[in-house]
């Protein structure tokens, strides 16, 4: 099916005046009504924006905490206080060191306590400045109080250039409910910024978003979606989780 528009000429200068009208109309939805239809009209088109403007005040710090966390949720590999490793076994393997099972915990910067195991971490002997972890289970303090439960099959940290790819899906999940699914991402510890090309997805109670990229710079301050950004809302839950927030009852 063809998606190019053709136009009549010799039909053109008697239909233009109609056309014009029928355009006019068209545009202005709201032309057609009473002036107090109208007017009633702009203001319920009013009040739904405000509406949407006000959940949107709501879900996006919510959603902007969520990913915050995600890029926190690495932040004990810039945080060398209280680090201890605990190694069940290691081995050399093809000129690598391998270590099976490793704990690692430690300390944030806001002296916050955070604990990471992983099925095995492999580092080259050529280059002790990069380690690879597989099957990663961390649990990281957020700033509001909740637990941040980060599941990562893949992630390669280097400590020269104090960053860390993740080449396989990442998921970030809080004890009160809030996630974040990642396909892959690039974090700079140094710059503070994460860059994913790639989907993902954000859940809150009350609302999800959906882009097919995103990026993350000043530590989490500033959150860019982009590339057929999906957004939900549910009013009646997104109140709800607000008020939880807050630390308010239901009836007052």
């Amino acid at each position: 099916m063809s998606n190019t528009a053709m136009v009549d000429q010799t039909q053109a200068p008697q239909n233009m005046a109609a056309s014009n009208m029928q355009t006019a109309a068209s545009q202005h939805p709201t032309a057609s009504l009473h002036p107090t239809e109208r007017v009633d009209a702009q203001f319920a088109s009013a009040a739904r924006h405000s509406n949407r403007v006000r959940l949107l005040k709501i879900a996006l710090p919510l959603a902007a905490l969520v990913l915050a966390g995600a890029f926190a949720a690495y932040s004990f590999f810039s945080s060398p206080v209280a680090i201890g490793f605990d190694l069940s076994s290691t081995a050399i393997r093809d000129g690598k060191l391998v270590m099976a099972a490793p704990k690692l915990e430690g300390y944030t910067t806001d002296n916050l306590p955070y604990a990471m195991t992983a099925a095995r971490a492999v580092q080259d002997a050529t280059n002790t400045n990069v380690i690879e972890l597989e099957d990663i289970d961390a649990t990281v303090p957020m700033t509001d109080g909740t637990l941040a439960k980060i599941d990562a099959r893949k992630a390669t940290y280097d400590r020269i250039s104090n960053t860390i790819k993740l080449n396989d899906p990442m998921t970030l999940s809080t004890d009160d409910g809030k996630s974040a699914t990642f396909q892959s991402a690039n974090i700079d510890m140094g710059k503070g910024t994460l860059v994913t090309e790639q989907p993902v997805a954000l859940r809150i109670k009350g609302a999800s978003i959906d882009a097919g990229k995103m990026s993350i710079a000043e530590n989490g301050k500033v959150i860019v979606f982009d590339n057929r950004v999906q957004m939900n809302l549910d009013p009646g839950r997104l109140n709800a989780e607000r008020a939880g927030s807050a630390g308010t009852q239901p009836n007052e």
